[in-house]
């Protein structure tokens, strides 16, 4: 497409050198010659006739006549450029022939870049005037002199000593051009008038005519004026030269302009692999050069036509490219198609076609030309690219993080969806969409300023940036969030956007905070353990004391106190008998009794379970020994017993059972244990997420820890665990069924 732009580009510049240029010009195509481009020069030599788009026979059939069409057709058979001078060319005018004319000019074969030639450049001068002038000298001197000053060619007289006799009008121009005064050189010399004439090869030529007494013609640089001029010298009757010369600097340019216009069109074209074809319309002989042939599986020599054209390409393609031809013929639009051509043996090219048509002045199509290149390499680059894409779009769609890229000032431009679901809203693409307007948070609860916000800190200092915060989502929760933010740079360094990766850090950040808050709660146990350890012996010493009080005492008042307060220190004693077991961690199972693991959970709860008046109702049956942790079964029904008590409202109920039960599906001996309450009960939600971790409902009162850890429990203890619920108005509560095998086996530690 580049090189095709540049190609038409030239040639609108040629174009309009060559309308410009003093010498006719023209450009014919194919084998009939058909008019590609003409200027007015070349338009006024055949009597301002309309020839493009036209053959040569057609255009100017007088021109086949003299001989002039043969010319042609010689030159694009054998790519042997053709020089005529002074030939003669007879025009008709109105049917009848008119006035001599005589012509110098060239057929230069046009060559493509494989070297073949698909047409034939004409460039030349009217030199009418310029014959019949110098018929007119020789025919007589006084005719001579009024003639030779109303020609548009310069001309100067030389006598046979060398000097100087005479200027035309327009020769007297030229030498003014160099700022030279032509009538001052009369009588003078030539190399007298003008030394450096001595050494060229136009002086050499007026010299060999002046002695030789020969006409000579020559076109040469005349280096001290920085000049190309045609000259021819004729000798005269008198012994001396008529001189005539043309400026030909603004022709020889254009040639030259030509010449580097058609290397860089040959150099264009080779460089990305562009052939071209020609066909003359109605479809006949296809022109095809050596590189077209070679897209499409073709020898060189191959004679080529519509048929084989169409069985060149491949099957699936042919209706589509026979509908593109018809589209572009009938609708004057651009041919611009892609196909499939295949060889004999099955191989295939992608192949790119562009052409136009050209119609003459009535509306009939009469060319149909263009150029077609293998893009076979191309297309793979392409589906290699797509697939490149396709594999990036998946990693972006599934990368286990949030991606979001961004411009430099921070507008959204692309994000993956596990953005959308960290941050719980809507993000799209968008330019009213700025990531660091988002409202978030320090922990200390300050608003996080646009400054502070990593990817404000990477598109400042193009440095990557990484912030942990908390993130206010749509529905006003808040969640733990890390922003990575890295600069994205173009081609240059300077900083076109950015790419920032968002973790959902919130698991993470209350699993540490639950951490926290765990080791502070063990504290606090083995403090507890601590001071019920210290507390038990001065406690039996209390109860001794009192004892000996009640039995030694005749104060029957003083009996009865000393009774009530050992009662009061039996049950402190039970608290802290039970205290110490519940944070006491044997090393190994032991054998314990469910309905006792029960009652030292209840215990912890007793005091608020009688401040609550929710009413404990204690039913065991268990009497088989189970081989287990009991710490840990006893901290997980103290879990579910501080679950029950935190739903039950006040004046509820607390079911606590347990039995002996075979499990009917293995026949193994274990025991079954219910906590019930008439709490409020678990909504859907709730009872779905009940044993994730962190997962609470009792905002900063709760870890989110204690089901999930009792859950783990029952699972080292080959436990099952059934929950039922309700959460109506009323009734509702909820049942915990808990069956506990009678042997664990060997210590799942180990």
């Amino acid at each position: 497409m580049l090189a095709e732009r540049a190609h038409e580009s030239e040639r609108t510049r040629l174009l309009s050198l060559f309308q410009q240029s003093p010498a006719f010009f023209a450009v014919l195509r194919g084998p009939t010659h058909i008019f590609e481009m003409a200027n007015e020069p070349y338009l006024r030599l055949v009597g301002g006739r309309e020839v493009l788009g036209k053959s040569f026979a057609e255009a100017i059939p007088e021109a086949d006549q003299q001989g002039y069409l043969q010319i042609l057709d010689s030159v694009l058979k054998t790519g042997t450029p053709f020089i005529g001078q002074d030939l003669r060319f007879t025009p008709r005018e109105d049917g009848e022939p008119g006035s001599n004319l005589y012509l110098d000019f060239v057929n230069q074969p046009w060559r493509e870049a494989d070297g073949t030639i698909s047409g034939i450049i004409v460039l030349g001068v009217d030199v009418t005037e310029r014959r019949r002038a110098a018929e007119t000298l020789l025919r007589t001197e006084s005719r001579a002199a009024n003639v030779l000053e109303s020609m548009t060619d310069g001309l100067h007289l030389v006598d046979s000593e060398g000097r100087f006799t005479k200027f035309n009008a327009a020769g007297r121009a030229i030498y003014a051009a160099q700022g030279i005064d032509a009538d001052a050189l009369i009588g003078l010399p030539v190399l007298t008038a003008l030394p450096e004439f001595r050494n060229t090869s136009i002086g050499e030529s007026l010299f060999t005519t002046l002695h030789q007494r020969r006409p000579t013609t020559i076109e040469s640089f005349y280096e001290p004026w920085d000049r190309w001029f045609w000259v021819r010298n004729f000798p005269t009757s008198d012994g001396g030269v008529a001189t005539f010369f043309l400026d030909i600097t603004e022709r020889k340019r254009t040639q030259v302009l030509l010449n580097e216009q058609q290397e860089r069109f040959a150099f264009a074209t080779d460089a990305s692999q562009i052939g071209y074809w020609f066909c003359d319309l109605p479809f006949d002989k296809l022109i095809w050069d050596e590189r077209v042939k070679e897209h499409f599986w073709l020898p060189p020599d191959a004679y080529v036509d519509i048929n084989l054209f169409f069985n060149c390409i491949h099957p699936d393609d042919r209706d589509r490219t026979r509908q593109g031809i018809e589209n572009s013929i009938s609708n004057h639009e651009r041919y611009d198609i892609e196909y499939r051509t295949i060889a004999s043996d099955g191989r295939q090219k992608w192949i790119r076609a562009i052409g136009r048509t050209a119609y003459h002045e009535n509306g009939t199509p009469i060319r149909f030309d263009g150029v077609t290149q293998d893009i076979t390499a191309l297309k793979a680059a392409r589906e290699s690219l797509d697939d490149e894409r396709r594999r990036l779009a998946a990693v972006f769609d599934n990368v286990p993080v949030g991606l979001m890229f961004t411009t430099a000032n921070g507008q959204v431009i692309n994000i993956n969806p596990l953005t959308k679901q960290i941050l719980g809203r809507p993000v799209e693409a968008s330019a009213n969409q700025i990531s660091w307007n988002w409202v978030a948070f320090h922990p200390d609860g300050r608003r996080l300023d646009k400054a502070e916000h990593p990817l404000a800190l990477s598109l400042a200092d193009g440095e990557i940036h990484s912030s942990q915060f908390l993130f206010e989502r749509e529905d006003g929760s808040r969640i733990w969030i890390e922003e990575t933010c890295a600069p994205i740079r173009d081609a240059q360094g300077a900083i076109a956007g950015a790419v920032i990766a968002i973790a959902d850090i919130d698991a993470r950040k209350r699993a540490e905070e639950a951490l926290i808050r765990s080791e502070k709660l063990a504290l606090v146990g083995r403090m507890a353990s601590s001071i019920s350890h210290e507390i038990n012996n001065p406690l039996a010493a209390v109860t001794n004391l009192l004892y000996l009080i009640q039995t030694n005492t005749s104060d029957e008042l003083a009996a009865r106190y000393s009774e009530s307060a050992q009662k009061e220190l039996a049950r402190v004693s039970h608290i802290v008998t039970h205290t110490l077991r519940f944070n006491r961690q044997p090393s190994g199972m032991t054998r314990e009794k469910v309905s006792d693991l029960l009652e030292s959970a209840l215990t912890l709860y007793e005091l608020r379970l009688n401040n609550s008046n929710v009413q404990v109702r204690r039913h065991y049956r268990d009497s088989i020994q189970l081989h287990c942790f009991g710490s840990e079964l006893r901290q997980v029904f103290a879990n579910m017993v501080g679950n029950s008590f935190d739903a039950t409202r006040r004046g509820g109920t607390l079911l606590v059972k347990s039995r002996d039960q075979i499990n009917w599906r293995t026949g193994e001996n274990g025991v079954r244990v219910i906590i019930a309450d008439t709490g409020a009960g678990m909504n859907g939600n709730t009872r779905k997420r009940i044993f994730e971790p962190f997962f609470t409902t009792k905002g900063d009162n709760g870890t989110g820890l204690g089901l999930w850890i009792s859950r783990e429990i029952l699972t080292k203890h080959r436990a099952s665990i059934h929950l039922k619920t309700r959460h109506t108005p009323a009734p509702s509560g909820t049942i915990f069924s808990i069956w506990l095998p009678a042997e664990l086996g060997r210590d799942p530690r180990s």
